[in-house]
């Protein structure tokens, strides 16, 4: 209410502008990257980044996609790193050599392809007749992850839902768990300079470990994944300004996984234009010299 005694209309919140996190077949989503393009032309986005698991190679199609329409692709990745006990996920953005970062990121997904076989042999060893063929029918060409062992599992009616699935044998400790090959937030900051991207730590309040946050920028990473489908408005703000004190680049985005993660939908999460405009100047001004003895 007003002094005036008019009863004032609570502005409705902006849409949001860009998505800077997301994941298509390419690695454990459920949209292909064409079908996430005309998804963000629909919401009417300015810019996305399709950040799949160890691979980048999403970005050919959908910039093929929207070639002509005025939508933004920006190349991304995530990779999984590790600090003591902790899984830490990177996004890496910007990258002028996509060439040389997948190629780099070769070993990682043959160490996805390895973990899942040896899944698939705990799984045989329980009674559970599952094979890599059903698995790697369900990832396609893209990179293998336990969400693909979760889905062939459900569909040949071993159990009911993929959380039922990671709560029995492919969750942490679960009786067909295998842990995955851990990279350094280093080697991961590393891999992205020298490819000429910047890093983004990802969804910060769910990893809870704030303590890192004052030692990312001297360890390589430049950005903070600020906006996030797991963080609250508060939330965000509370993780703005930590990205300002400690002069990182703060980022966002939905983490949409289509179908895989239904509670959360593209966009669901606003993130203005200018983030993008900040991001973009963090980018190296030149591309890096690459060296053949980079992995």
């Amino acid at each position: 209410m007003s002094p005036f005694g008019i009863k004032l209309l609570r502005p409705r919140p902006r849409p949001p502008e860009i998505d800077l996190h997301m994941h298509s077949t390419q690695s454990d989503g459920s949209v292909d990257p064409a079908g996430l393009v005309r998804e963000a032309l629909a919401l009417g986005l300015k810019a996305i980044s399709i950040t799949d698991h160890d691979t980048t190679s999403a970005i050919v199609e959908a910039r093929r996609s929207a070639e002509g329409t005025g939508l933004e692709i920006v190349p991304g990745v995530e990779l999984s790193t590790a600090e003591g006990k902790s899984d830490v996920h990177l996004l890496i953005y910007g990258f002028s050599d996509s060439e040389g970062l997948e190629q780099a990121l070769l070993r990682f997904r043959e160490a996805r392809e390895r973990r899942a076989e040896e899944m698939v042999g705990k799984l045989n060893a329980l009674g559970i007749e599952i094979t890599m063929a059903e698995v790697r029918a369900l990832a396609g060409p893209g990179a293998i992850g336990r969400p693909h062992l979760a889905q062939a599992l459900v569909l040949m009616g071993a159990a009911e839902t993929s959380q039922e699935v990671f709560r029995r044998w492919l969750g942490h400790g679960g009786s067909a768990w295998v842990p995955k090959e851990r990279l350094t937030m280093e080697d991961a900051a590393e891999i992205a300079r020298r490819h000429g991207g910047v890093t983004s730590l990802a969804h910060p309040a769910t990893l809870r470990r704030d303590d890192l946050i004052p030692t990312l920028r001297d360890r390589g990473v430049q950005c903070l994944e600020v906006w996030h489908s797991r963080h609250d408005v508060e939330c965000s703000k509370y993780y703005l300004a930590l990205a300002r004190r400690h002069g990182l680049v703060p980022t966002g985005g939905s983490d949409y996984h289509g179908a895989h993660n239904p509670g959360v939908t593209m966009g669901c999460t606003r993130v203005a234009a200018e983030v993008l405009e900040e991001l973009r100047a963090a980018f190296p001004s030149t591309p890096p010299s690459i060296s053949p003895s980079i992995p």
